[in-house]
């Protein structure tokens, strides 16, 4: 009978140890790819940060993702000679849902608010429209949204 060599015995706890080492290593590149893509996605952004006149009505429409949960939306609205009302709210086909409505800003006052969004899919409107009780005329408003 002959005894086996070195070399023979050692190969399968070689290759066993290889291929445990590469499982660990393309698991830890998936997990990290998934978290980077996540980090990316959920860091923070300023979506609107603009002054303007209006007549009647200022819209935008807002795109970003909600894909893995729960979003914080930070709204700030300032007017500075017609008092304004601020609308938020999501889309999808006629599926609709109203998240901030008609909310009143004074005149030279800033309103600030912050809103848990939580649809995926369609699009967020975001509308500041001017009192029509003011009549006709430009008021400036300066609108900053950040996610």
């Amino acid at each position: 009978m002959t005894r086996p060599g070195s070399n023979e015995t050692l190969r399968p706890r070689i290759w066993r140890r290889r291929k445990s080492l590469l499982v660990a290593i393309v698991t830890l590149a998936i997990v990290g790819s998934f978290g980077i893509f996540y980090a990316w996605e959920y860091r923070t952004q300023v979506l609107l940060d603009e002054t303007a006149s209006i007549k009647e009505t200022y819209i935008r429409q807002l795109n970003f993702n909600v894909f893995f949960g729960n979003r914080g939306m930070g709204v700030t609205v300032e007017t500075y000679k017609i008092p304004a009302y601020v609308t938020l709210w999501w889309q999808s086909g006629t599926n609709a849902f109203v998240y901030l409505q008609d909310q009143p800003v004074a005149v030279n006052s800033t309103w600030t608010t912050s809103v848990t969004l939580h649809n995926s899919g369609g699009h967020y409107w975001f509308l500041v429209a001017k009192s029509e009780a003011f009549g006709e005329g430009l008021t400036t408003i300066h609108v900053r949204v950040t996610v």
